[in-house]
């Protein structure tokens, strides 16, 4: 559980994860079990109540999944600090005159995003899905004991369906040195250099630190034969202080074994 860091924080967990929230008692039989409270599985509650259908939501951990609390919010609200600050950088470029370079204070920046992130939380609360969409929320981490029947702590919800929308975790590919090195998978960091194993969201990451005048490097997983040519020709053509592109097959390669 997130501990509250400040103001947004509470807030947010107030929304999303309430510490005095009590698991409704289950109806006799539900039309839709959803498993996982991020964007799939939150679209899929309010469309099947919208349209009449009883409602059962269980989720682990906090309501709004990845896209709210680590993942799109987050990032959206950070890359707008990145273009202000490439703005105020290039401001020269349009006959803007700044007297003096500007800086960026991150733990500003991440106040912000806290706040976006807090303001933004009560679309995905517990308190609208239960009340204004009247679904029933349980926060638990919930199994199935049978094809029409799931547990989450002591209750048991029988069901007519079922969404299984539980999302995915960061996994840590088996590079060697790399638990020696140390890594990180979220926006709760500030490198001045930052290589990025990825090719899919990675790469938002990757624009908000170029933005703001840190140097990276996205190492993608699949890049051979033309592929990589093409990545060597975008790492020529990259200003060496925004970062780079790197071809590099070989440690992409136990990636490749964990994905067959």
């Amino acid at each position: 559980m997130t501990k509250p860091q400040d103001e947004f924080d509470a807030a947010l967990l107030a929304n999303v994860q309430p510490a005095d929230w009590q698991n409704p008692r289950p109806a006799a039989r539900y039309d839709l079990v959803v498993l996982g409270a991020g964007t799939a599985g939150l679209v899929s509650a309010a469309g099947a109540a919208g349209v009449g259908a009883k409602v059962a939501l269980i989720e682990g951990e906090k309501l709004g999944g990845d896209c709210l609390n680590v993942g799109c919010v987050p990032s959206k609200a950070l890359l707008r600090s990145a273009h202000v600050a490439a703005e105020v950088r290039d401001a020269g470029r349009f006959g803007i005159r700044v007297a003096e370079r500007a800086t960026v204070d991150f733990p500003e920046v991440m106040r912000r995003m806290r706040a976006v992130r807090a303001g933004i939380s009560s679309a995905d609360s517990v308190s609208r899905f239960s009340g204004e969409l009247g679904v029933d929320v349980f926060l638990g981490h919930a199994r199935f004991s049978g094809p029409a029947q799931i547990e989450v702590g002591d209750a048991s919800l029988n069901f007519k369906r079922a969404v299984i929308a539980t999302g995915a975790r960061p996994v840590a590919p088996s590079i060697p040195g790399l638990d020696e090195t140390g890594y990180l998978t979220g926006p709760e960091s500030n490198p001045k250099w930052h290589p990025l194993v990825n090719n899919g969201k990675g790469k938002l990451p990757g624009m908000r630190w170029n933005r703001r005048g840190h140097t990276n490097s996205l190492i993608p997983f699949f890049a051979k034969g033309a592929g990589a040519k093409r990545y060597l020709e975008l790492a020529d053509e990259t200003d060496p202080k925004r970062g780079a592109v790197i071809d590099n097959t070989e440690l992409a390669k136990p990636v490749f074994e964990m994905m067959r």
